[in-house]
Formats: structure tokens, C-alpha cells, sequence
């Protein structure tokens, strides 16, 4: 939707980690009328790329979940923000070369055991895309676990694209 830089990526640096749930909500509605408008993918569920217990605990909040929440229910589609797991305690991705960020998230995702994803189209959503190491990461796991199609939406797009 965006470039990630200047207002925009000071917005989500805000909403991310100052729990700014307003920005949230704003955002949700972006997406939302940038799906609607320019995407429509038919999809069965909305996910979001997980945060390790660790952040998650540090955050208290998932930032991509609460978006995924949100455009489902605008979208009126399934969520299912726990359909992947974080295994793996990586480090930030803002702070990695490319190739960094490649090695960063190798085996760092995983399929919710309870969860289940076979011919599905699925919905990723994110805040940023740069190299887009994260999203591949987690597009490889739900197509093999037997996903129909996978598809990411996310707020920006940072300079890696």
C-alpha cells in the first residue's frame, strides 16, 4: 500500500511497539479498501505471520494479528492468527542485510499442529514487506501443509522490494 518511510513507517513503528491500537484500526481500514478496491483474492482464511512467545510476551500484542482480526471481520472471512507458530527466537529483521535476513528465519516457522490448511486459500497478512524472507518463509510451510494458494497483504513496502 505504501512505502515504508517518512510518516508511514514512523506510524507503524508507533502502532507496533506503543500498543497504539487507533493506528491499528486506521490501518485495518487501508487495508481493507485497498483489498476491496484494487486485490479481492477469494480467500478461505486470514492469518498473520506469528510472533514468538517471547515477543509476544515483551509486545503483549501481535501487531499483524490484530489487522488479520480486523480485516476478517470486515471482509467477513475466517481468522485463524494461530494456524502458524513461531519456533525459532530470531533476531530483527530491520537490523539484517539481505542475505542475513534469509539465514535469520530458516526453520523459524511452523504449522500449528491443531490447525490445518489443506485446499485452502489463504491470507497473509503483515506490516512490512522488504525482502520478503518472512512471507516466503511462511507461504513454503502452508503450501506444503497442503494450502490451495497463498497471498500476502501487507501495510508497506520497504526498500529491499
Amino acid at each position: 500500500m505504501w512505502l515504508y518511510e517518512g510518516k508511514v513507517k514512523k506510524a507503524i513503528h508507533t502502532y507496533k511497539y506503543h500498543l497504539r491500537k487507533s493506528h491499528g484500526k486506521a490501518f485495518a481500514q487501508e487495508l481493507y479498501q485497498f483489498y476491496t478496491k484494487h486485490v479481492g483474492w477469494k480467500v478461505d482464511v486470514i492469518t498473520c505471520v506469528p510472533l514468538h512467545p517471547s515477543k509476544m510476551k515483551e509486545r503483549s500484542f501481535n501487531q499483524a494479528a490484530y489487522l488479520a482480526t480486523l480485516l476478517g471481520e470486515k471482509l467477513e472471512v475466517k481468522v485463524d492468527n494461530n494456524l502458524l507458530v513461531r519456533t525459532k527466537n530470531t533476531r530483527p529483521q530491520k537490523d539484517l542485510t539481505d542475505i542475513e535476513r534469509i539465514v535469520n528465519l530458516e526453520n523459524a516457522f511452523e504449522m500449528n499442529k491443531q490447525s490445518g490448511c489443506q485446499n485452502q486459500r489463504i491470507l497473509i497478512v503483515d506490516d512490512i514487506y522488504t525482502t520478503g524472507s518472512t512471507i516466503d518463509n511462511c507461504a513454503k510451510i502452508l503450501l506444503k501443509q497442503g494450502a490451495k494458494d497463498v497471498y500476502f497483504l501487507t501495510l508497506a513496502i520497504g526498500k529491499g522490494y
